[in-house]
C-alpha cells in the first residue's frame, strides 16, 4: 500500500491533498509502505515517516516532509537503505519535533527477522 495524506481546512467543504499527497503513488509511491506516523514541523509543514520494503529486502524507514510546494525526502531517506540503513526489518517508526525544531525519529529493528530481541534506534535531524 501507499502512504497518502488528506487534510481538512476550517471552512472547507471537503478533504484536500498537498501536492499529490493523495493521488497516484501518494507520498511513498512504492506500493509496499506501512506503519505511518506524522508530526508537524515548525512552519506547519507535515512530516511523515513510514516503514517500507523494496525488492524483497528488509524494511527500512523513510521520511518525507512538505516544503510548502512539494514533498521532499530528508537525509537520503528515499534511497533503498532509507534513514535506518540496517540489515534487519526496521519497523514501527514514530516521529516528533522537539522544542529546538529538531526532527526526532525512533523505530525498532528486528535484527534476526524473528521478532525476538528487537532493538530501538533513534536519529535526530536538523531540517
Amino acid at each position: 500500500s501507499d502512504i497518502c495524506l488528506k487534510y481538512w481546512r476550517i471552512g472547507s467543504d471537503s478533504f484536500k491533498q498537498l501536492a499529490g499527497s493523495a493521488s497516484g503513488g501518494c507520498i511513498s509511491g512504492s506500493g509496499s509502505a506501512h506503519s505511518p506516523s506524522m508530526a508537524i514541523y515548525f512552519y506547519n509543514d507535515p512530516m511523515i515517516v513510514w516503514s517500507e520494503s523494496l525488492y524483497g529486502l528488509a524494511s527500512q524507514i523513510k521520511l518525507k516532509y512538505f516544503s510548502g510546494f512539494s514533498w521532499l525526502d530528508l537525509s537520503g531517506s528515499s534511497l533503498i537503505q532509507g534513514l535506518s540503513d540496517t540489515k534487519g526489518n526496521s519497523i514501527t517508526p514514530a516521529i516528533a519535533v522537539d522544542k529546538n525544531n529538531r526532527v526526532v525519529v525512533v523505530w525498532s529493528e528486528d535484527k534476526n527477522q524473528d521478532r525476538v530481541g528487537d532493538e530501538i534506534y533513534l536519529k535526530i535531524f536538523k531540517r
